[in-house]
């Protein structure tokens, strides 16, 4: 049933349903025509009833209901891009739609809780796809416009500097503010943190107005402040010169140059690409060769032995050697004719994409 609405919903805005034939470029258009769907025909609701007993939740939601809230929409819309052949998941998380401009924070309750998809609309790329209606979506988790909200708001930034200032100023907190160590300094962080031990032993909550608990918090952190800012301004200044600090910018600044001297890891990288496996920003290098390598079969070069040598320019602090710089150019030239054998068999007989091949 799922796989019939999708190729409705495709043949009604000009896309082919079957991913045989469909071009790659058209994936996106065929996500963003399910999400479209989805916006205009449907309806949200948090007070939907259940599907009828023994019928798929998703066939019932498509079909028949058509409202529901955010776990409907997210797990049709999964589900109407994998009967195209479009991967596609579901997500969990929470919507940050609450800007708080007292503490500079978005504040994030359970309220917020969302489910959304992450579809494949190119080889080896995840986007995100929301298939609940945008202005649904606001209303859900937005704030409510008022003089309530803004007074919440002020509540809000009360119970965070309390939260930050007193009850999780620690002894790991203390040495994040100061970074420094001498007697004088570790004397007057000791008393301070006498003080706000005795100010947590108070039953708040209890005893003490608003008032007091306002004041309690303003006197401490302004304390901290005054008595403690020469000193952080001080270390910042002297550890900006320290050795290793300054060790530091040099080893980074020497790794830029090998890499770009030997870049037979951004030429990997190139040749890659032109199959449709891109590394995402976010993956380490070790691990995303070993995606590649479950992912693209046996026929795929084994780059583990590249990124070895990556590592060793990054990380080792050290040049190739001839023999490392041979090694690396003869795996590069057989990764280089591996990706020309993959792409000439699409254009022939449009062979598998790359993203394909562990399916």
């Amino acid at each position: 049933m799922v796989a019939g609405v999708a190729a409705r919903i495709l043949a009604d805005e000009g896309v082919e349903p079957d991913p045989s034939r469909r071009p790659i470029a058209d994936d996106s258009r065929a996500v963003n025509a399910f999400r479209q769907f989805f916006w205009t025909h449907y309806s949200y609701s948090l007070s939907s009833p259940p599907p009828p007993p023994g019928q798929d939740p998703i066939d019932w939601f498509l079909t028949e209901s058509r409202e529901g809230h955010c776990e409907y929409y997210a797990a049709a819309l999964a589900a109407l891009c994998r009967s195209v052949g479009i991967p596609a998941r579901v997500v969990t998380g929470y919507v940050a739609a609450e800007y708080n401009p007292t503490t500079n924070h978005y504040v994030v309750r359970e309220r917020n809780a969302h489910a959304w998809v992450e579809a494949q609309p190119e080889p080896g790329i995840w986007k995100t796809y929301d298939a609940t209606p945008p202005a649904d979506l606001l209303h859900q988790h937005g704030p409510a416009p008022g003089v309530l909200t803004k007074a919440a708001q002020v509540l809000d930034a009360i119970n965070y500097a309390w939260i930050n200032s007193v009850v999780s100023f620690d002894t790991s907190s203390r040495e994040d503010l100061l970074r420094w160590s001498d007697p004088a300094t570790s004397a007057i962080t000791k008393r301070v943190e006498d003080l706000l031990q005795r100010v947590r032993s108070v039953p708040l909550a209890f005893g003490v107005p608003l008032g007091i608990r306002i004041g309690i918090v303003a006197s401490i952190a302004g304390f901290i402040v005054l008595l403690l800012g020469r000193s952080i301004a001080r270390w910042r200044r002297v550890r900006s010169r320290r050795p290793a600090a300054i060790l530091r910018r040099l080893a980074d600044r020497g790794a830029r140059a090998r890499l770009l001297q030997t870049p037979l890891y951004q030429e990997m990288l190139t040749l890659l690409e032109r199959v449709g496996a891109r590394k995402p920003a976010w993956q380490p290098p070790m691990s995303w060769v070993r995606e590649l390598r479950e992912r693209g079969s046996e026929s795929v070069p084994d780059l583990r032995r590249l990124t070895d040598l990556f590592y060793v320019m990054r990380f080792g602090g050290r040049d190739l050697t001839e023999d490392e710089k041979t090694e690396a150019g003869a795996i590069l030239r057989e990764l280089a004719a591996w990706a020309e054998t993959f792409r000439e068999g699409q254009r022939r007989d449009g062979g598998p994409r790359f993203s394909d091949l562990s399916r």
